[in-house]
């Protein structure tokens, strides 16, 4: 009995070792494969975070330069996030060959790009070199950066497979362990049988459920929950298994969820920057157009602005010329009196003449009948009478004719001094038109010149607008790009962990 009992002891203790080594196994791989999952996604974490950091420095290189050394910061600590993702993800894959050789090519072209991201982001920093530039320099580091990101691609599929190999070479050991623990319990039953029934019953049976357990585990499948019976050994290996497999169950549930709404979010995401995009990229077309429709608008009130003070300048001279007018005007006008007080003095001077005409014509009429009084003794007074009678008629024939025209020419005179008033007034009614034009038109061009000016502002504002609604849908378009880098990101964590089958959840 007691060689029976050191037979089951020695199987028992042989099958718990190799069930805790098993259990142990699978704890390794486990966190192996977390610790792998969790370096392939830093890897892809950092490059992200290296081209975004990179399209902000450009970004911010133009709108808010301050903000470029902080960006530059956060690249440099991404960059060595990068490095060291690396290296963890060898670590954890237990320094497999071709992890090691990709991993030694991701440093090969992380080095690559770093020297020419690197030189693009010290100028930009120091202000050496603007957003165009640096684009056209950050060009040329876009193949490196596309197959940096191959690599890693490649690094999460070797990483896969490095652990579809590992899970097969445990379940083959576990097989091979099976195996040898079966062949030795066929040969204790065969010597023991009647004595050992009872005890394999009660020893291998959960022992066998332990690997089954085990190999469920090591395949992905954490649905089936042990059944523990007793408080022995066994139960509590069973017990063990069960709690691990549960944790382990909870853990990839939790991260399949959070997978799953990593993926929505990102795909709406993509969506609403996809829309986003559209409406921006109509925004700046639209600015584009005003801005140019206000260039136009700006040319066009310049020119009118240059006509107004034009008119402005002819309307002032004009108000001169007119003003001159009204003062030559009004020297006719007095003229034009001073010519109609001369006329009327001489009228009054011809009336003179006229009246002294008449009174010779009376006296030559006189001396006449006394010289005919006189007889032959005044003959010759009669003569000289008749002819001083003659020149007087004459004189005054002449005089009334002179005043008859001098009348007229008073009449006349009279007239155009009335129309030359007329005239000085109507020139200077003129003149105060001219002024009020050449005021209003003074105000015009005043107004014309501010509207301009203020054409001009608005003008730069829709060029600034317009050149911030470029770098906005430059930004658009690189947000839409990592949120397409974040839902592919999602989609392969939801690969990794759709290897592992869960319990049915119920409706």
């Amino acid at each position: 009995m007691s060689l029976v009992t050191a037979a089951l002891t020695v199987v028992g203790v042989w099958g718990w070792l190799s069930t805790a080594s098993g259990i142990a196994t699978v704890s390794n791989l486990f966190n192996q494969a977390t610790a792998a999952s969790a370096a392939a996604g830093s890897l892809r974490e950092a490059l992200a975070g290296l081209r975004r950091y990179e399209a902000a420095m450009i970004a911010q290189s133009v709108s808010n330069p301050t903000e470029v050394q902080t960006y530059h910061a956060l690249w440099k600590r991404e960059l060595d996030a990068l490095f060291r993702s690396g290296q963890a993800l060898v670590t954890a894959s237990d320094n497999s060959a071709e992890i090691v050789g990709l991993v030694a090519r991701q440093k090969q072209l992380a080095g690559e790009y770093a020297g020419l991201i690197a030189p693009i982001a010290e100028k930009l920093e120091a202000a050496q070199l603007d957003a165009s530039a640096a684009l056209a320099y950050a060009a040329q580091a876009e193949d490196t950066a596309k197959a940096l990101h191959a690599v890693i691609d490649a690094l999460s599929q070797a990483q896969l497979a490095h652990q579809d190999s590992v899970r097969a070479q445990l379940s083959a050991g576990m097989t091979l362990a099976s195996a040898l623990r079966l062949a030795l319990v066929g040969g204790v039953l065969l010597i023991f049988l009647p004595l050992m029934l009872l005890t394999l019953r009660s020893v291998c049976g959960p022992l066998d459920e332990a690997v089954a357990l085990a190999r469920r585990i090591a395949q992905g499948d954490l649905g089936t929950a042990p059944a523990v019976r007793g408080r022995d050994e066994t139960a509590r290996l069973l017990a063990a298994l069960g709690d691990m497999q549960a944790n382990l169950r909870r853990l990839v549930g939790q991260v399949r969820d959070a997978a799953c709404s990593i993926q929505l979010a990102s795909a709406e995401v993509a969506s609403g920057n996809a829309d986003l995009a559209q409406r921006t990229a109509s925004t700046a077309a639209s600015l584009q157009q005003a801005a140019a429709s206000m260039e136009q608008l700006n040319g066009t009130v310049g020119s009118s602005a240059q006509s107004a003070s034009a008119a402005s300048r002819l309307a002032v001279e004009a108000a001169e010329v007119a003003v001159r007018g009204g003062t030559v005007v009004s020297q006719v006008v007095a003229t034009m009196e001073e010519i109609d007080a001369s006329s009327k003095r001489i009228a009054s001077i011809v009336g003179t003449i006229d009246g002294i005409a008449f009174q010779t014509n009376l006296l030559a009429l006189n001396a006449a009948v006394e010289a005919a009084r006189a007889g032959e003794q005044g003959r010759g007074f009669a003569v000289v009478a008749s002819e001083v009678r003659n020149l007087a008629q004459r004189t005054q024939e002449a005089a009334r004719e002179i005043k008859a025209l001098i009348g007229t020419s008073v009449d006349k005179v009279g007239n155009g001094a009335r129309l030359v008033s007329d005239a000085g007034q109507t020139m200077g009614e003129i003149v105060d038109g001219v002024r009020r034009v050449a005021e209003l038109i003074g105000q015009i061009s005043a107004a014309t010149g501010a509207q301009s000016g203020d054409i001009g502002q608005v003008h730069a504002t829709v060029q600034q607008l317009d050149e911030s609604t470029q770098q906005n849908s430059a930004l658009v378009e690189q947000s839409a790009g990592a949120a397409h880098s974040l839902r592919q990101q999602a989609e392969r964590l939801a690969g990794l962990v759709a290897v592992f089958r869960l319990e049915a959840r119920p409706a």
